[in-house]
């Protein structure tokens, strides 16, 4: 039997319906691939990121499984679990039926993850993109170019480092001890952020609350529409730049210890102006009841800006 014989007869062997509830347990190396593609509609899915070159998926299938496929396509090997359409066409989101799944590969290969429902627990990362709508994403350990976006769905991180991006639109997004350059934005859900570092951070909601505990920023953003946003830092060191911005939202921004900056908070028409860092009094417009509060703490070597259309700004020790 010749090599293309084999590999046709392998090749129907993976992508061959299979029956519902199905146990797998395969592997393929990565071989001249350069990257993994997985997309499982829904389930518990643990994906686990590995120093070797094979990608494993070991569980059970969903039960109501069309086809599987598990096969180098390309650049990529694919790993692809296919529901009926009539599932994705009446998809409410419910995730309690699903694969439940185990899925080890290289950490070095580039991953692109797809979902529509599935939880995911996803540990020890390399530069991944993850996609879902209703399931949520738990995501540990990694180092690498990471970014995870959900529609409905919560996302929890933690011990992560580079350039990271969390997006939700509805779920709350949560993370602790993560560092590099991170966004973290949603439209109506909570942010919470604690034991962050990095050269760049940024926060962005429409609606939701964000809230964030640091030691000492070295460029930070916060913007939001209605939600609140509360910053709690250790310190502001000489060269730290922090903007923080709301239309009504209240703004907080609390500070233990030392502060080096030249600091400007201003609000439109409506909004009020409190200053506990210094004695200060912030000036009141005269025609237009909009308040602002010049300050220089320390040298002023780094630079703090406050401003909001009718919230309220409040600088905390």
């Amino acid at each position: 039997m010749n090599i293309k014989m084999i590999a046709g007869l392998l090749s129907w062997a993976l992508v061959a319906p299979l029956a519902a509830a199905e146990a797998v347990d395969r592997s393929l190396p990565l071989g001249n691939a350069n990257e993994v593609r997985i997309d499982i509609p829904r389930g518990k899915i643990s994906l686990i990121g590995t120093q070797g070159d094979e990608i494993s998926v070991q569980g059970e299938l969903d039960e109501d499984t069309e086809a599987f496929e598990f096969a180098q396509e390309g650049d990529a090997v694919v790993v692809k679990l296919r529901l009926p359409d009539s599932w994705y066409r009446s998809n409410n989101g419910n995730n309690d039926k699903g694969a439940k799944l185990t899925i080890y590969y290289p950490q070095s290969a580039p991953l692109q993850f797809d979902t529509v429902a599935a939880d995911v627990r996803a540990q020890r990362l390399g530069p991944a993109q993850l996609g879902n709508v209703s399931g949520d994403f738990h995501l540990k350990d990694g180092s690498a170019e990471l970014k995870a976006s959900t529609v409905s769905g919560d996302i929890s991180a933690q011990d992560l480092s580079g350039e990271l991006a969390l997006v939700s639109v509805s779920g709350d997004i949560e993370g602790r001890a993560l560092s590099g350059t991170l966004r973290l934005e949603t439209v109506s859900g909570d942010i919470e952020l604690r034991d962050a570092t990095g050269s760049a951070l940024t926060l962005e909601t429409v609606s939701g609350d964000a809230e964030l505990a640091m030691a000492a920023p070295s460029q930070l953003r916060g913007r939001t529409v209605s939600g609140e946003l509360t910053v709690q830092l250790e310190r502001i060191p000489g060269e730290a730049e922090v903007a923080l911005e709301s239309v009504s939202g209240d703004i907080l921004l609390a500070v233990a210890g030392e502060i080096d900056a030249q600091i400007r908070a201003e609000t439109g028409p409506g909004g009020r102006v409190r200053n506990d860092v210094s004695d200060q009094t912030p000036q009141r417009g005269k025609y237009v009841s909009n308040e602002s509060l010049d300050i220089t703490l320390g040298q002023g070597g780094g630079s703090v800006r406050l401003n909001t259309v009718s919230g309220d700004l409040r600088l905390k020790k």
